[in-house]
């Protein structure tokens, strides 16, 4: 039977640990938040703002469909920058990866907003604007999952999925800065003032995210599998091996295949909403944007709590059910959810925009 002093000591420990998980989900939430505002932030200025300084040349929907090209890019970037930040961060750590990611999104997000326009420049300007968003998506590839890697190993068996879900809390939290704050620049000034100049300090904000990177980096421990990994060794060889990223492909593909189609779904609704939708609705349906912003503020809302629910949900039923009832709800939404977008009414286009975040 434990003493007094063993079970006192257990109970300090206990809260030292619970301590240092508190500060890194808030860590966690607060940089993939900034991270998630930087990638949201170029959807909003592909819709409102790239065609005009970027492609001023191209007239109508081409000048659309070439800034939208540009968003793309940063789609085709993340799964190399996951590739890499799963191999690099089974060798390195959770954390240096981390902090790789979340300062390269910081450093290209920022060039973002002080490239000179095509007027200026000319075709240079679209090149070094494809490059920045190539170079941001992978780092926000990379940052996905080694944050979730680092928050949910880094709590117990009971919590992982909570724990992971700070991560995710970031994408709505992200998506609701970054349109929060275009809505503040773009009714604060003209509209003249907002093309040449006003877009550039959102982009410029993501320097808020340095802070939290030294945090992390100063402050965050790597997860305790992993430093329970680096010392164990097997058969007088190191658990971790020298190409985890083959190693994960060959004997696991079902699931990554899996997993990657699962979550194609769920981004197609939500970038559809954030982008796509306002850009249409805008375009086509005449419907006014500041309007369609403030209700895909309100769907970012409604994300925010149904995320952590999903996570306390996984650790107590399991994850697969969870994942069942969100790509069901996906399916059964997914007709109703143009035709109310279609209506060319705001409480509709609410409605529509709220529920999908729900799934």
């Amino acid at each position: 039977m434990p003493s007094n002093s063993t079970a006192s000591l257990n109970r300090r420990d206990s809260k030292v640990h619970a301590g240092k998980h508190g500060r890194l989900r808030a860590a966690g939430l607060v940089g993939s938040s900034i991270e998630w505002y930087d990638f949201f932030l170029y959807g909003t200025a592909a819709a409102l703002v790239f065609p005009h300084v970027f492609f001023p040349d191209a007239e109508g929907i081409n000048g659309i469909l070439l800034s939208f090209s540009t968003f793309a890019t940063g789609f085709i970037a993340r799964p190399i920058g996951g590739l890499l930040a799963g191999n690099y961060g089974d060798k390195l750590g959770r954390k240096p990866m981390v902090v790789i990611s979340l300062m390269g999104m910081a450093i290209f997000t920022f060039a973002i907003g002080c490239l000179p326009s095509t007027g200026s420049i000319g075709l240079i300007a679209p090149i070094l604007l494809v490059t920045c968003r190539f170079l941001q998506g992978i780092a926000c590839g990379a940052q996905w999952g080694g944050l979730a890697l680092l928050l949910s190993e880094s709590a117990g068996p009971k919590h992982r999925a909570f724990s992971g879900s700070f991560m995710q809390v970031g994408v709505p939290c992200g998506a609701l800065l970054g349109n929060l704050v275009f809505v503040i620049v773009s009714t604060s000034i003209s509209h003249e003032a907002f093309i040449s100049w006003g877009w550039r300090v959102p982009f410029w904000a993501t320097a808020l995210l340095v802070p939290v990177v030294m945090y992390i980096q100063l402050k965050i421990e790597d997860s305790p599998e992993f430093e329970a990994l680096k010392h164990e060794v097997s058969a007088d060889k190191p658990a971790v091996v020298r190409a985890p990223l083959w190693q994960a492909v060959k004997s696991h593909w079902k699931t990554i295949l899996l997993a990657s189609g699962t979550l194609s779904a769920t981004n197609c609704v939500f970038y559809i909403t954030i982008a796509g939708a306002l850009s249409y609705g805008t375009t086509y349906l005449g419907m006014d944007y500041n309007s369609m912003l403030i209700a895909a503020m309100l769907s970012t809302v409604v994300a925010i709590p149904v995320t952590l629910l999903g996570g306390k949900l996984a650790d107590r039923i399991g994850r697969r059910p969870v994942i069942i009832i969100g790509g069901v709800g996906i399916l059964i939404w997914a007709f109703p959810y143009f035709a109310l977008i279609n209506a060319a009414n705001m409480a509709m286009f609410t409605i529509a925009v709220s529920v999908a975040a729900v799934f």
